[in-house]
């Protein structure tokens, strides 16, 4: 890795030679293995694993915080705090079936079907960029201000059978839930996944199962008289799993030393000349 001090960068790979590149982070550590990948938009980009030691502090647990995931709101916390889902696939629902109706009339085989493809192929790149960017500013926020999240430990992947399957996925919360983990991690601070069962229909202060259907959006206990809406009610609940966990892992909150992931991966975006040189 040659770096110039910009983001336009070089890199050299052995029998291929210098490429220039577009690196999102600088090279620290000691490079262990590049992996690179041409992505169905024609991009290519350079995976790069580097080892280095770095020692993170613990931070002090203050503020903590449980997270409600659903779909009308995203995002629902313990702060009654909540974000709306952007609905990104439904943003851009129209232009995929439009760049995939030309696509359907080409020719197989033809330049006309290749160059269709590469902007269908673009349209979803497009799609899941903007999804990522949301999702890392929202998980940036939560660990920016808070020392501990907590989180259920929902199996998504056997919910996506039914109606709504369509806008789970779109929601993304298992690469939410991925972001929080690692950005909280790096930080020092604690990501606290708890059991998901029986958070959205016990009640917060006391414990009474309330049953409430899908459409019910309000909890209403008939043992304490709590009324909220339900997901703060979700999110209380995960916070108090959360501080009951926290209670019997780390009974004494106090700053600690913990070694990070000796593995850092960094993805950069490989310039046209690595296609030339080596492709053509």
């Amino acid at each position: 890795m040659v770096n110039n001090g910009k983001r336009h960068q070089t890199l050299w790979l052995s029998k291929i030679g210098n490429i220039p590149i577009r690196c999102h982070r600088n090279i620290n550590g000691k490079i262990k293995q590049i992996t690179i990948k041409k992505e169905s938009s024609g991009k290519w980009f350079a995976s790069i694993i580097e080892e280095r030691n770095i020692t993170i502090p613990r931070q002090e647990i203050k503020k903590v915080v449980g997270i409600d995931l659903g779909l009308n709101d995203i995002v629902y916390d313990s702060d009654n705090n909540k974000v709306s889902n952007p609905r990104h696939l439904k943003k851009t629902a129209d232009k995929l079936a439009k760049v995939q109706r030309r696509l359907s009339k080409k020719e197989k085989g033809s330049n006309n079907r290749v160059k269709a493809r590469l902007k269908v192929a673009r349209q979803y790149e497009k799609l899941v960029n903007s999804r990522d960017d949301f999702l890392h500013k929202l998980s940036r926020y939560y660990v920016n201000n808070y020392d501990a999240i907590g989180m259920e430990d929902m199996p998504i992947i056997n919910m996506v059978h039914n109606k709504l399957a369509k806008h789970i996925l779109d929601a993304c919360w298992g690469r939410f839930r991925q972001f929080i983990s690692y950005k909280a991690e790096n930080a020092g601070k604690l990501y606290v996944p708890v059991n998901y069962r029986g958070t959205t229909q016990r009640c917060s202060q006391c414990q009474e199962i309330v049953n409430k259907e899908l459409w019910e959006r309000e909890h209403k206990c008939h043992n304490c008289g709590f009324i909220v809406p339900r997901d703060y009610n979700s999110a209380l609940e995960i916070k108090r799993l959360m501080n009951m966990k926290i209670g019997q892992e780390l009974p004494e909150s106090t700053p600690m030393e913990m070694e990070a992931l000796p593995m850092v991966t960094s993805v950069i975006e490989v310039g046209s000349l690595f296609q030339n040189k080596v492709f053509v």
